[in-house]
């Protein structure tokens, strides 16, 4: 039937089947709108341009839900949601269309156009380049969905994500086989690092014993450097005596003087006014007469092991040069000897103590030293690296300093501070003072690599130094599996 036929048999129909077929026409309109609107409802197209992040806040999941404006709290319907439409005063109603491009939210990073570009890496673009005709999405997805009237566009943009991702997917089975072959090689350095830990260990526990022990000698020493001294000092009591002893007997045979005239008196007492009248020779001073000494002679040589179980209170070191006439006071240096001898042993043995604490103090330190959860990074401690840059010579070793070097000029970078293991970032500190800045101080951060060496170098801020090293030491097993997942991720 062709044209003319239809007009004219629509023509000859009455007016109530006319009215019928158009009430049948509203009826499939209608039912074809309330499925679009179901389609236009759906996940996928409340949660278009959306990222990873804030997806669960463009899900429906009840018929009566409503979405709530990300900052600006107003609550609208979801069919609201990339309507090409802006309900929200934030613009947070539409992440996946250009509406809201001027609204503040499509400005932060977190709130920006979505692409996932599925085997490339996913980015955030601004919302005005979305439906803009330019393919800036690998995928395409910023070009690829109208909703002015809920309808998908034409896909005007070819997805390319799988040829780009060729490239970062070999790179990155390259650094995850690169990776694994230096976790391999790790291993015997992990056990390495543990024994050197139960050395340190031993070290501390050997060396705390022997200090304690070496403590109760050096006390008794000490004791016996008292009583040696005691002695010796005894010893030039009794010189003192004898000096007196002889004195007196020199005064002794002096011949004795006529007594002065009353003139001879009288021109002293006048010399005397004038002039200070000398001083007779200072007398021997004395210990105690409770501080005594009993011994026989021949027991003197008794001194060196017994030297205070002579002492008695008997008799003065006076009536003890009487009694039994000492005469050879050379005799005595014996007590000499034996005071020196007490005092070197005490002295040597003080000496002896004094390095064992040092050594105890550098083994107690590097046992607080962080080396990793498995000790993996204990090697580092001792090595130095270097590596040269421009002019300068950079060397570091970790768990001790870094250097900066020119010629033969060497320039303390910092001692040592901390490691932090969670984020393989080794400071140092307190380096050599920088003009106007005060001490200079260097951070190093570990990366994993195949070898151990120097990368790089910089200076952010004056006498302020950033340096990055690889290591497989810092290839660690959660970073491998995140590798893995985000290879997985591209494939």
């Amino acid at each position: 039937m062709n044209q003319l036929g239809i007009l004219k048999s629509k023509a000859s129909l009455p007016t109530s089947s006319l009215y019928f077929i158009l009430m049948m026409i509203s009826v499939a309109s209608l039912l074809i709108v309330q499925q679009c609107g179901a389609e236009l409802n759906s996940i996928e197209r409340t949660t278009y341009g959306v990222g990873p992040d804030l997806l669960e806040k463009y899900k429906q999941t009840s018929e009566k839900q409503q979405f709530q404006c990300l900052q600006s709290k107003e609550l609208i319907s979801f069919d609201s949601v990339n309507d090409n439409y802006c309900d929200c005063k934030d613009g947070s109603d539409e992440p996946g269309t250009s509406a809201c491009s001027n609204a503040v939210l499509s400005f932060n990073s977190d709130t920006k156009f979505y692409c996932k570009n599925k085997y490339f890496k996913p980015q955030y673009i601004s919302h005005s380049k979305v439906n803009d005709g330019v393919c800036d999405c690998c995928d395409g997805s910023d070009e690829n969905f109208a909703s002015t009237f809920g309808e998908a566009s034409m896909n005007v943009c070819e997805d390319t994500c799988k040829e780009l991702g060729k490239e970062i997917v070999a790179s990155l089975e390259n650094e995850i086989n690169a990776m694994k072959s230096a976790m391999s090689s790790v291993a015997a350095d992990v056990e390495y690092g543990k024994s050197k830990i139960a050395e340190l260990e031993n070290q501390q526990k050997d060396l705390t014993q022997s200090i304690s022990e070496k403590e109760k000698t050096l006390e008794e020493l000490k004791i016996k450097k008292e009583e040696a001294e005691k002695v010796e000092q005894l010893q030039k009591d009794l010189l003192r005596a004898k000096k007196k002893k002889e004195w007196e007997e020199q005064q002794a045979q002096l011949p004795k003087e006529a007594p002065p005239s009353e003139e001879a008196k009288a021109e002293a007492d006048s010399q005397e006014n004038q002039a200070e009248t000398p001083q007779p020779p200072s007398e021997p001073t004395f210990v105690d007469d409770e501080e005594i000494i009993n011994f026989k002679f021949p027991d003197v040589y008794s001194i060196f092991t017994r030297p205070l179980q002579c002492i008695r209170h008997t008799t003065s070191l006076f009536k003890l040069y009487y009694q039994h006439r000492i005469h050879d006071i050379d005799a005595l240096e014996l007590f000499n000897k034996a005071a020196e001898e007490a005092r070197n042993q005490y002295n040597q043995l003080n000496n002896e103590l004094s390095n064992l604490r040092n050594s105890l103090t550098d083994v107690q330190k590097k046992l607080t030293n962080n080396y990793g959860k498995n000790k993996e990074f204990y090697k580092l401690s001792e090595s130095c690296f270097e590596m040269q840059q421009k002019q300068y010579s950079y060397e570091v070793c970790p768990y001790n300093k870094a250097n900066q070097k020119e010629n033969y000029s060497s320039t303390l970078l910092g001692n040592f501070k901390d490691f932090n293991s969670a984020t393989n970032v080794m400071t140092f500190e307190d380096g050599q003072h920088c003009w106007k800045v005060g001490a200079r101080k260097a951070i190093l951060k570990l990366k994993c690599g195949g070898t151990n060496k120097l990368v790089k170098v910089d200076e952010p801020s004056t006498c302020e130094y950033h340096l990055e090293m690889e290591t497989p030491y810092a290839c660690s097993f959660d970073l491998l599996k995140s590798k893995e997942a985000e290879l997985a991720a591209l494939q």
